[in-house]
């Protein structure tokens, strides 16, 4: 079975959602095409078959990690033809860059900085992403202000 470019960029349509991100999770993929109620096993061999017939395309990435020490698919990332496909000529990724840096000079949280780490975490799999915040105490304000 061959998938046309425009049933593989409707995949990845569906993959990535309204989300403009550059990277997806594979649980993401999952939730988003409603496969909540299939094994996980099951859920991989969808996932493998339709990134196969995308594949020929060349518009997507697989970003891997290690579990349980085998090699696993964590998610995919977009090439810039798949950008392009899935977005046309704007770049998305940049201007989200800018509203969210934009955002970030508003109102940053603990939160959301906890969600960035989290973001962090999933697209470097390969890196230990820490993040350790501690209360002052109020000598030490004294001392750094």
């Amino acid at each position: 079975m061959k998938l046309s470019r425009d049933g593989a960029i409707g995949n990845l349509k569906l993959f990535f959602g309204n989300s403009r991100a550059d990277y997806v999770s594979v649980e993401d993929i999952f939730t988003r095409a409603d496969r909540g109620d299939y094994s996980l096993e099951s859920n991989r061999k969808w996932l493998y078959n339709r990134l196969t017939l995308i594949k020929p395309y060349g518009l997507y990435e697989k970003v891997n990690g290690i579990q349980n020490g085998v090699r696993v698919t964590r998610g995919l990332a977009l090439t810039p033809e798949g950008r392009r496909a899935i977005w046309g000529g704007e770049r998305p990724s940049d201007s989200h860059l800018e509203t969210r840096n934009l955002q970030l000079k508003r109102h940053v949280t603990v939160r959301s900085v906890l969600d960035d780490v989290k973001s962090l975490r999933e697209l470097y799999p390969e890196f230990d992403v820490i993040f350790d915040i501690r209360l002052r105490s109020e000598d030490s304000s004294d001392s750094q202000g």
